[in-house]
């Protein structure tokens, strides 16, 4: 220590040894050290008021939807096994090609999902230290004129930590790929980010401020609009690791295939769900 410097406050020293202990007995091998991590940092996410579709369960969504093999020059099939209600949700892990999706039977109530229901699926990569949080949504209102609606909706929210566990960043789902706040600048509750989720289309975002998305001269056709509506605390809701759930990996499409899909428009169909390939929001 330089002559006439003063020692650090004892408050400073100590938080500092807390956090570098905290971050040393964190083990990313122990799942009870990571579901304790995410809940920690689990979001708070504000529905638009005027929400019709709430998130659901994607368990729900398989047991609700019939497996769809399209086939370019002949009538889609449905396999053996993968009718509404017969599908074991383990065997979609095999499914690894294109051209599979899982068709939601056509009602209202099967659409609407179910907040009570609907779980926080986290997921923990180590290699990028990053803890990310999936929600599903059983159907998504595409903002905008237009049938521009699909079947089954992923959204994430993805929070960076530092060598000592403390978060950094928080990363959003949204229609321009991903938006970001340092730690210090995004909203939070309890010291867990606030998630505003988009009427309809469910993109995230750290504000409730109005998106366009596509404008012609200057006119918004498309917009994002967000609220402070149904308050969902993602650490009240069941929790589970998504790379634990039994169709984690697969390639069938969460959701019917889009009518506009043939004209090059996938927008319209169901998206892919997480995976290897598909994580967290770097």
């Amino acid at each position: 220590m330089l002559i006439g410097s003063r020692p650090p406050p004892a408050a400073t020293t100590a938080q500092a040894t807390s956090a570098r202990a905290e971050a040393a007995s964190f083990d990313p091998k122990n799942p009870q050290d990571v579901q304790a991590l995410a809940r920690k940092y689990a979001p708070i996410r504000y529905m638009h008021p005027d929400e019709q579709y709430k998130p659901g369960d994607p368990l729900d969504f398989i047991q609700s939807s019939r497996v769809r093999e399209h086939r370019s020059f002949w009538p889609d099939r449905t396999p053996d096994g993968f009718d509404e209600g017969e599908i074991d949700p383990a065997k979609l892990k095999g499914m690894q090609k294109d051209n599979l999706y899982l068709d939601l039977k056509d009602t209202d109530a099967a659409r609407r999902g179910n907040v009570a229901g609907s779980p926080t699926l986290y997921q923990y990569d180590e290699k990028s230290n990053t803890m990310t949080y999936w929600f599903f949504y059983p159907y998504n209102k595409g903002p905008g004129p237009g049938n521009l609606n699909h079947e089954g909706d992923w959204e994430r929210v993805t929070v960076q930590f530092d060598a000592q566990q403390k978060p950094t960043e928080v990363r959003y789902s949204s229609h321009t790929g991903s938006v970001s706040r340092s730690w210090k600048d995004a909203p939070k509750e309890n010291g867990r980010p606030v998630v505003y989720v988009a009427e309809g289309s469910h993109a995230n975002s750290p504000d409730t401020k109005t998106k366009t998305l596509v404008d012609v001269a200057g006119i918004p056709i498309a917009q994002d609009h967000f609220g402070r509506g149904q308050r969902v605390d993602s650490a009240r809701q069941e929790f589970r690791d998504v790379k634990a759930e039994p169709w984690y990996g697969t390639r069938v499409h969460w959701g019917e295939r889009g009518k506009l899909a043939a004209v090059g428009q996938t927008f319209t169909s169901g998206p892919s769900g997480p995976s290897s390939t598909k994580g967290p929001l770097l």
